[in-house]
C-alpha cells in the first residue's frame, strides 16, 4: 500500500523513528550562534517531537512555543459573531502568549484562559480547573498574554476545587491573577470535583453559592466578575 496522507500513517510508528536524536547543548549552540537574536522557526516531525524540541530550548533559556494545526479551521469566524473571545488551555506562559498573539491576528476581541473546566483529559495536560491550585503559575500566565496583547485578557475559574475551596484560597488566587492584570474574571459558582465526577456531573452536583461571588465583588470592586452557572 502507498500511504500517501497524514491519515494513511501510524503517527506511533513514525514518531518511534523520527523523535530519536536529542537537542544537545551543542545543536543549541549552533542554533543561537547562526540565529541570534532572530525568531525563527524549527520544523518538527510530529508532535512529540516538537515538545521534545521546545523543552530542550527552554530549559536553555531560549522562549520556544509549538504551533501546529489548521489554524484557519481552528480559529476562523464569520465577521458578524463579533464581539468574540478565543479560550485558551494550557498552562506555559510563552506558549499561551505566542497563542494569544495568533488569537489577536485573526481578530479576536478577548483571549480567555480557562481554569475551570473539571476534566481529565485537560487536568493530564496541566490546564482547567486544576490551575486553581497554582494561582502563582496562572498568574504569570495572564502577564504573558498581557505583554503579548493588545486586547482583554481575561480568566475564567470555579470557587475552588475538591478540598481546597475555602474562600482565603478563592480570595489568593484571584489577588494573584488580577495583579498580573486580569481584566475580567468570569466565575461559575461551583466548585470543582477533579476525581470522582464526570465533567457533566460537575456541571450539575456540586452546589451553586452564588453569595461567594458576591463577596468576591466586595472585596474586588474594580474587578469586572462576571457569575456563571445555573443561570
Amino acid at each position: 500500500k502507498v500511504r500517501r496522507v497524514a491519515a494513511d500513517f501510524d503517527m506511533g510508528e513514525v514518531d518511534a523513528i523520527m523523535n530519536k536524536s536529542p537537542v544537545t547543548d551543542a545543536v543549541i549552540a549552533h542554533w543561537k550562534e547562526k540565529a541570534g537574536n532572530r525568531q525563527s522557526v524549527v520544523f518538527c516531525s510530529t508532535v512529540n517531537h516538537a515538545r521534545n524540541v521546545a523543552d530542550a530550548f527552554k530549559t536553555a533559556g531560549v522562549p520556544a512555543a509549538i504551533v501546529h494545526g489548521d489554524r484557519d479551521r481552528l480559529l476562523g469566524f464569520d465577521a458578524c459573531e463579533h464581539p468574540v473571545a478565543l479560550q485558551l488551555g494550557g498552562s506555559d506562559p510563552q506558549e499561551l502568549a505566542e497563542s494569544a498573539r495568533i488569537g489577536e491576528q485573526y481578530g479576536y476581541d478577548e483571549i480567555n484562559l480557562n481554569c475551570g473546566c473539571p476534566s481529565d483529559r485537560v487536568q493530564s495536560g496541566r490546564f482547567g480547573a486544576c490551575l486553581m491550585g497554582e494561582p502563582a503559575l496562572v498568574a504569570r500566565c495572564v502577564a504573558a498574554m498581557r505583554a503579548a496583547v493588545g486586547i482583554p485578557v481575561t480568566v475564567k475559574c470555579r470557587i475552588g476545587i475538591d478540598d481546597r475551596d475555602s474562600y482565603e484560597e478563592l480570595h489568593d488566587f484571584v489577588q494573584q491573577i488580577r495583579d498580573a492584570g486580569t481584566q475580567v474574571l468570569v466565575v461559575h459558582a461551583r466548585k470543582a470535583i477533579l476525581q470522582g465526577l464526570s465533567p457533566k456531573e460537575n456541571r450539575d452536583i456540586p452546589p451553586l453559592v452564588y453569595p461567594t461571588v458576591y463577596r468576591l465583588k466586595e472585596d474586588f470592586p474594580e474587578l469586572p466578575i462576571v457569575i456563571n452557572g445555573g443561570i
